[in-house]
């Protein structure tokens, strides 16, 4: 769940940060310039600090020695 919903919070700043940037060029926002930028940082705030984690997660659910993958339940002490 992590891994999906950091890379869905991920893509939906992605579509905000596009039409933010729709809005600095075109003027055509109903908000000031700051918001628009700010919606851009941020976005590129959580592709360097957040996105990233998503690897070590996905490494973490393809490891077969996790319980993720682990149908037996006899196997859980």
């Amino acid at each position: 769940m992590e891994l999906f919903s950091t890379c869905v919070i991920a893509w939906l700043w992605l579509e905000t940060a596009v039409h933010a940037g729709v809005a600095l060029e075109e003027g055509s926002g109903s908000h000031p310039e700051d918001f628009y930028r700010g919606k851009i940082l941020t976005m590129k705030y959580y592709f360097k600090y957040e996105l990233p984690g998503v690897a070590s997660a996905a490494h973490i659910l393809k490891s077969a020695e996790t319980p993720t993958l682990q149908g037996d339940n006899n196997d859980l002490f």
